[in-house]
Parts: C-alpha cells; sequence; structure tokens
C-alpha cells in the first residue's frame, strides 16, 4: 500500500493575494500608476475586450493606464465583491467617471487575476460597453 501526494506550487496565499489586490484597486483609484504596476510581474499580461490581443508587460499597461485617465480624469473603481480561489482574485466591481466630453459612465466589470509569488502575472479583464 502507498501513498501518492500531489502539491499545486501555482498556490498563494489567498489573503495575501487579497490584500494585494485591494492595494491595486487603491492605486488605480489614486491613478498611481507605478503604484498600481509594481504588484504585476514585468512579463504579466492584460486582456481587455478594447484590444484585440493582450498587453504584455508593465510599461505597456503603464502607457494604457495613462491614455485611459487622460481620456477619463476622475475615473474610480469600487468594489463590489472580491473572492480569492488557489492563485486567482475575482473582483467585481463598477467604474465610474466623466469622459472628456462630459458623459458620465457606470461599467460593471469582472476581472480575475492570476499571481505568482505575490505578483499578478495575468489581468483578464470582463465587460460590455455596449450601450442599450
Amino acid at each position: 500500500m502507498g501513498i501518492i501526494a500531489c502539491v499545486y506550487t501555482g498556490c498563494t496565499d489567498g489573503q495575501a493575494n487579497l490584500n494585494v489586490t485591494r492595494k491595486i484597486f487603491d492605486a488605480f483609484n489614486a491613478h498611481d500608476w507605478p503604484g498600481m504596476l509594481s504588484h504585476y510581474a514585468d512579463t504579466a499580461t492584460f486582456e481587455d475586450p478594447e484590444f484585440a490581443v493582450p498587453v504584455r508587460g508593465r510599461a505597456a499597461m503603464e502607457k494604457h493606464h495613462r491614455e485611459l485617465h487622460a481620456m477619463v480624469p476622475n475615473i474610480r473603481d469600487s468594489i463590489r465583491t472580491i473572492t480569492a480561489v488557489h492563485n486567482k482574485v475575482v473582483i467585481e466591481f463598477i467604474s465610474t467617471g466623466t469622459t472628456s466630453n462630459g458623459e458620465h459612465f457606470a461599467l460593471p466589470i469582472c476581472t480575475v487575476l492570476t499571481f505568482n509569488n505575490g505578483k499578478v502575472i495575468h489581468d483578464a479583464t470582463y465587460y460590455s460597453n455596449c450601450q442599450q
């Protein structure tokens, strides 16, 4: 008789990942892009319905967020729910702001962050920006 065990090395502390996620959102709301992206791996990928291919690397993600901030100077995200499962954190939130042409929006978004060694390695963001 033998015992077989398997260890999933991709798992990290869920509470630590939740804490990092909250820091990411705090930095986003402060428009502190370098601070926000300091929690991402250098080679992290960012998937967003706006892009045909994922954005790769912190420098490209910072450029994207600076452009977003220029279009929506008062952008802010409010977390509705947040859950950690293994090495992933799932966040439902509402992104609000006023565009440069004066239009206010409130957009429901869901993001799945994948962590490795305390850093985000993949950010998959889902939303529909279709007008009804």
